[in-house]
């Protein structure tokens, strides 16, 4: 199986966190509807697994919300800072003399980035029950890990090393044939 190379990893991780900061202005939150009246009659199955799945269904195709600016508010200013400087530490990993210094913040900090877009996911900024989530939260989540995951490789890479230009070594001088 052939892996993703260094130069794919970097751009990855600057695509992640672009991916992000987009996310942010989309719509995270939106309000919950109210539970549906419970129905049971004879034939009539609807319970948790239905609710569910009409859920999902408005996280993925329901545009209207209050987006990832206004909802996270200082936890969504800290998820962008991170993820520029995320992608700033990948851009800086390509400069082979700064690839040692900025590998292990850009690990630590795409661990910021991931960690806050799951906790975000997980618990809305209001009552839990009052709030449902919509597609902006779950692109920041994927673009989170796909920040995550590539700065671990960018910064598992080996050190690059300056190369010296080749030194000039002129050619032997052609073979003297005596004649007899």
């Amino acid at each position: 199986m052939r892996t993703l190379g260094f130069r794919t990893h970097v751009m990855l991780v600057v695509a992640g966190a672009i991916g992000v900061l987009a996310a942010l202005g989309r719509p995270w939150y939106a309000a919950a509807p109210p539970p549906p009246p419970d129905n049971s009659g004879v034939f009539e199955v609807h319970g948790p697994l239905h609710a569910t799945l009409a859920a999902m269904r408005r996280w993925l195709t329901d545009g209207t919300g209050i987006t990832g600016w206004d909802a996270l508010g200082t936890s969504g200013q800290v998820l962008a800072g991170a993820c520029g400087i995320a992608a700033l530490c990948a851009v800086c990993c390509f400069v082979p003399g700064l690839q040692r210094a900025v590998s292990e913040p850009m690990r630590y900090v795409s661990f910021v980035v991931a960690g806050i877009a799951a906790w975000r996911l997980v618990d809305s900024p209001g009552p839990n029950d009052l709030l449902e989530l919509r597609l902006g939260a779950l692109i920041a989540l994927v673009s989170g890990t796909v920040v995550w995951v590539s700065a671990q490789g960018v910064a598992s890479a080996p050190m690059r090393r300056k190369v010296a230009p080749p030194r000039y070594t002129p050619p032997p001088p052609p073979p003297v044939f005596e004649t007899r």
